[in-house]
C-alpha cells in the first residue's frame, strides 16, 4: 500500500517542479547568437554562406573545423583577472596535416 501511494504521489509532484518553456519561431536561434556568434566573430571562423563540404565541433573551449577554406583546431581562453572576465582572449591555432584530416574524416 505504501508503495502504491509513494508512485501515485510521485507521478501527480512530477508537474509542480518542472519548468515552463515558452518556445517561439526564433527560440532555437537564442544560444547561438548569444553566445556561440560572438565567439565565431571573435576567433574569425569561416562562415559558410551556401552548402559546402563543411565540418565544425567545438566544446566549451576549442573548435575543430574542417572545409575546403579552412583546415584547423582552435583552442581558446577568457582572461579573468579577481574572477571576473577582463574581455581579452588568448588563442593558439593549429593548422592539420592531410593526414590528420583524412585520419578525422574516417572517424
Amino acid at each position: 500500500m505504501k508503495s502504491i501511494l509513494f508512485i501515485v504521489f510521485s507521478f501527480f509532484s512530477l508537474g509542480l517542479f518542472a519548468q515552463q518553456y515558452e518556445l517561439t519561431k526564433d527560440s532555437d536561434t537564442l544560444h547561438y547568437y548569444k553566445y556561440d556568434k560572438p565567439i565565431i566573430e571573435k576567433l574569425r571562423l569561416i562562415k559558410p554562406k551556401e552548402k559546402k563540404d563543411f565540418f565544425r565541433f567545438s566544446s566549451d573551449k576549442y573548435y575543430l573545423e574542417l572545409s575546403s577554406e579552412s583546415n584547423k583546431y582552435l583552442m581558446y581562453v577568457d582572461e579573468t583577472w579577481e574572477g571576473k572576465k577582463t574581455g581579452k582572449t588568448f588563442i593558439k591555432e593549429f593548422g592539420l596535416t592531410e593526414k590528420q584530416i583524412n585520419e578525422i574524416k574516417t572517424l
